[in-house]
């Protein structure tokens, strides 16, 4: 009998009866059969647990023999160098706040990295810049600060792994759109610095994993379309930005970036579609993405003749749909997706996102038929505080997940958040283009989110308010009769 073998594996994994049923897509009740002896796990099973505590499945078949627990020693070792990588960390991103990052062509001051349209006969003279983004330098300085933290609090590493990779994902969406871009010339000792720093971030995920004791090898047995679908969407996510360097203009903005970052992070949570708690966001960020990919796909053809970019971005799509394809029980469960319960403002709000983010049109326009050579054409790069805007629509899908997961008081602050943040960035809106000879063209739709919500906060409070004054008329009546 294997319970009491596949109680001590756990407990050595530090994991609960309940992260196990999770990870295993089962009941805990099943868990705790298992550990009985009342019951066991079929072969399929058997090699899911051999996978997850690191072990063969010879070995946890069989009762008398030692297991092979890693050492005290090792794991101290490995508590060390995670304790010097944060240290080297945190100094590499003071540094490179100090020295020059990268030379790139002066055009660079004219036309920006991204989103560039540049002559076709120019001069190249090259300038070294230092890095001058304020968000970029607070993510690294922060980062291992906040792993640091997490390394005293979060004992099962789980906190380590989902934060490292989303660190990678937003310095990766910072680092490969500027190697693509056609002003990039030559890295300086800021860029180099900032790739180590990099790689340093993948060495300090490879450690959690060995101390979560997951187990790669026997993973990508159990689970190949799983793994070939996630080295194919990270793959086609890095061609991303250099798909879309056309000869004399380099298309991808500050809009792709995001779509970057969110490629990069969909890749790693389709490595835990199984857990059964994740299973109906992951879906629905897929779905999502893929309607978003598909109506994208349709503008930078039609729009922009991005026949290239375009044609890597369905082998994501494709990619991402073999990934799927592996999801335990009912293949593809769409049925899941209506658990989602979204509604209709937030269906609203989503629709109206992906239209303007993907649209690529102008939002607001400067015309003075007196002064005709004055006339402004304002697209997403160019409004104010935009960074307010791409951090409330974070904010916003932050939210959505902790609604599907059903953690109320986080989903209901950071709905107040990102309703706080529409209505202050709506009156900046108003302040800037809304004067003489300015029109709006797509803008308008930048204020129904906030429109929407503000409608259904309204009707919730009405019918709140109708439904207690009915309870209130009802115990009159109760109390008259």
């Amino acid at each position: 009998m294997i319970g009491e073998r596949l109680k001590k594996l756990r407990m050595n994994a530090k994991l609960t009866q309940k992260d196990v049923a999770d990870i295993m897509n089962v009941t805990p009740q099943t868990i705790s059969k298992w550990e009985l002896d009342l019951s066991e796990p079929g072969i399929d099973m058997m090699k899911e647990l051999s996978a997850l505590y690191g072990v063969k499945v010879d070995d946890l078949l069989d009762p008398y023999k030692n297991t092979s627990y890693e050492n005290l020693s090792n794991f101290k070792l490995k508590e060390i160098s995670l304790y010097v990588m944060y240290a080297i960390l945190l100094g590499l991103s003071i540094t490179i706040a100090f020295v020059s990052y990268i030379t790139v062509d002066i055009q660079v001051l004219e036309y920006g990295i991204l989103d560039n349209h540049l002559p076709d006969y120019r001069a190249i003279i090259p300038i070294e810049l230092t890095l001058s983004s304020i968000f970029m330098l607070a993510i690294m300085i922060g980062m291992p600060v906040i792993l640091f933290t997490l390394h005293l609090i979060d004992r099962k590493f789980i906190g380590h792994i989902v934060t490292v990779f989303i660190a990678l994902a937003i310095n990766l969406s910072h680092v490969v759109p500027i190697l693509a871009s056609p002003l990039y010339l030559n890295p300086e000792i800021g860029m180099i610095f900032h790739i180590i720093y990099i790689f340093i971030l993948i060495a300090i995920l490879l450690i959690t994993i060995s101390i979560q004791k997951w187990h790669i090898y026997m993973h990508i047995q159990s689970h190949p379309k799983t793994w070939i679908g996630f080295v194919g969407m990270i793959l086609t996510t890095f061609l991303f930005p250099f798909s879309f360097n056309e000869p004399s203009h380099y298309y991808f903005s500050q809009v792709e970036v995001i779509l970057f970052g969110v490629m990069l992070i969909l890749a790693g949570l389709l490595m835990f579609k199984d857990v059964k708690k994740l299973q109906i966001p992951i879906l629905a960020s897929s779905f999502m993405l893929i309607f978003g990919l598909v109506y994208g796909t349709a503008v930078y053809i039609f729009n922009s003749g991005l026949i290239i970019g375009s044609i890597n971005l369905f082998g994501y799509m494709l990619f991402l749909g073999l990934s799927m394809s592996e999801i335990k029980g009912e293949k593809l469960p769409l049925k899941e997706l209506f658990k989602l319960r979204l509604l209709p403002f937030e269906i609203l709000i989503i629709a109206i996102y992906l239209y303007v983010f993907l649209s690529g049109g102008d939002l607001f326009v400067y015309y003075n038929p007196d002064e005709p050579l004055t006339s402004q054409f304002i697209h997403f790069n160019n409004l104010p505080e935009h960074v307010i805007f791409y951090s409330s629509l974070i904010v916003f899908a932050v939210g959505l997940i902790f609604r599907w997961m059903k953690i109320k008081v986080v989903y209901y602050i950071l709905y107040v958040i990102w309703f706080g943040s529409q209505l202050y960035y709506a009156n900046v809106l108003y302040d800037a283009f809304f004067g003489d000879h300015w029109r709006m063209t797509d803008g308008k739709f930048l204020f129904f989110p906030l429109f929407f919500a503000t409608l259904y906060l309204v009707i919730l409070i009405g019918s709140f308010l109708i439904k207690k004054i009915k309870t209130e008329l009802t115990k009159k009546k109760k109390i008259n009769s």
